[in-house]
């Protein structure tokens, strides 16, 4: 199997030719064995579409630690002066970049720095929270009004509470019960939450899951209503 992707991955050289502005005229038009190697093995490891994934361009690279130039938050490297290569490659029309070691050691470089954004999420900073006059809380499917936040002291409490680094992760779709709107003095932010499958749900401009950091905010609106989380009134 992995014969028949090295001999598919190799059958691209002549996209790659046309494709890369990385490789100097009097290079090798050849791509080198490893970096076929590493592609047949992103497509094997990743259980690609070979027909959607391609090589546009690879890049001759030297790293001063075994992090390759992708170092994840929270992760010690070896600092040891490592050799390899950069790799973009097109997956189903996405740009993605893979960089590897000259051992066939690679790492998905998009995958971890989307990981790194992520790792230290800050709703107040990312939306201008601070900024919040007014919190309101609305049913989803009807748009009807569950309760507001208007005390300047509770205002600064909550937004407190959430301004800080936390992880969160994207998480599928899901029908949202609440929309939370945190009134700014510039423009409103809205965000869908709470899900029945999914507590943790928070939508603003992609679904998220944000673990207790804004469902904290509806349950302290949905507490004072006497309600609780999923059961709308």
């Amino acid at each position: 199997m992995k014969k028949n992707l090295i001999k598919i991955i190799n059958e691209r050289t002549e996209q790659v030719k046309n494709n890369s502005k990385s490789i100097e005229e009097n290079v090798s038009e050849e791509v080198p064995e490893i970096v076929s190697l590493v592609l047949a093995k992103i497509i094997s490891d990743y259980k690609l579409d070979n027909q959607n994934f391609s090589l546009e361009s690879y890049e001759e690279k030297t790293w001063e630690s075994t992090a390759l130039g992708c170092p994840k938050n929270g992760m010690m490297y070896a600092q040891v002066i490592t050799e390899g290569y950069i790799l973009n490659v097109t997956n189903y029309g996405e740009t993605e970049q893979y960089n590897t070691d000259s051992k066939g050691n690679y790492i998905n470089c998009s995958e971890i720095n989307q990981s790194n954004i992520n790792s230290d999420f800050n709703f107040v900073k990312k939306y201008n929270l601070e900024e919040t006059e007014k919190i309101t809380l609305f049913t989803n499917k009807n748009n009807k009004l569950v309760s507001s936040i208007e005390n300047k002291e509770e205002l600064l409490s909550i937004i407190d509470s959430l301004n800080i680094e936390i992880e969160v992760k994207t998480s599928d779709k899901c029908e949202a019960n609440y929309k939370l709107v945190f009134e700014k003095i510039s423009s409103d932010i809205e965000m869908l939450v709470y899900c029945q499958n999914n507590p943790y749900y928070v939508e603003v401009e992609q679904s998220l899951n944000a673990g207790k950091s804004i469902l904290s905010v509806v349950e302290k609106i949905l507490t004072n209503m006497g309600n609780f989380p999923g059961m709308p009134q």
